[in-house]
């Protein structure tokens, strides 16, 4: 459908079967070159500016200067009321609503707040409630904590009897690391029975042995031929018959197998070895 129309630029009448501002490309290029004259908000200055700019509510201000200018002297002074700390905002400016300094005073200022104690020089200071439970919350400063690790007390060894520094809340018992091992050897120790200690594999059965097999089978599971397998297994079952003849090399699933129906794994075993 035709419809009739009459150009921006030019104002003469034209048709066109869309509705359309110009009635030719070059109506719209010389609309795009006029300009009109407005004056700066700030030094008052004439300048030009596009018309479709001065629609959108640009083109207030002849330069960015008179623009950063402007802005500066609109600002107006708060007080966050977290940190107590002197700030400017704009007017317009939306972000925390002039209440807060920056983001971070924002969210600690919705976080629950514990009131605790120095424990050094007694003064009272808040604390995150999430903190406490790492074992924060003990001193209000790093100054304070410093000097509370300076605070030291003389302590007995448990061992050889000699006195040694540590801290006010310490756990140290003994001297060295000499005396903590001399200390839990023998009757001491956790694993102690009766004297009695008993090993479950002899001293051959080393870690150049166990390379010997797993070269010797190329670091392969005999039963399925998986790669990368650590595990010797005794073919017998004795731990202290430690011979290249008597071990294999199995992967960890196959070595688990093994355990079970042990006359069967243990023959069968024995024929892998011959191939």
């Amino acid at each position: 459908m035709i419809v009739k129309l009459v150009c921006n630029y030019c104002k003469t009448t034209f048709y066109k079967s869309r509705k359309t501002k110009y009635c030719s490309r070059q109506c719209l290029y010389n609309s795009m070159k006029t300009s009109i004259f407005v004056n700066c908000l700030n030094c008052q200055k004439e300048f030009s500016v596009h018309p479709h700019r001065f629609k959108l509510k640009r083109g207030r201000y002849c330069s960015r200067e008179c623009y950063l200018k402007s802005r500066t002297d609109s600002r107006v002074k708060r007080v966050c009321k977290n940190c107590n700390q002197n700030f400017f905002i704009y007017p317009l400016s939306k972000i925390g609503k002039g209440k807060y300094c920056s983001q971070k005073c924002a969210v600690e200022a919705k976080i629950d707040k514990l009131d605790k104690t120095c424990l050094q020089c007694g003064e009272a200071f808040k604390i995150h409630s999430y903190k406490e439970k790492y074992g924060f919350g003990k001193f209000c400063s790093i100054g304070c904590f410093s000097i509370h690790r300076k605070d030291r007390v003389e302590k007995t060894c448990k061992n050889c009897g000699k006195s040694f520094e540590d801290h006010k809340n310490g756990v140290k018992k003994y001297c060295s690391k000499e005396c903590f091992w001399d200390y839990h050897s023998g009757e001491n120790h956790h694993c102690w029975i009766d004297g009695n200690y008993v090993r479950n594999y002899p001293r051959e059965f080393n870690i150049k042995f166990k390379h010997k097999v797993r070269k010797r089978d190329e670091y392969k599971c005999k039963i399925c031929g998986k790669r990368k397998a650590y595990d010797v297994h005794h073919i017998d079952y004795n731990k202290q018959n430690t011979t290249p003849e008597n071990c294999i090399t199995l992967c960890k699933s196959c070595h688990a197998k093994t355990n079970n129906n042990r006359e069967y794994w243990s023959s069968f075993c024995q024929e892998l070895l011959l191939y």
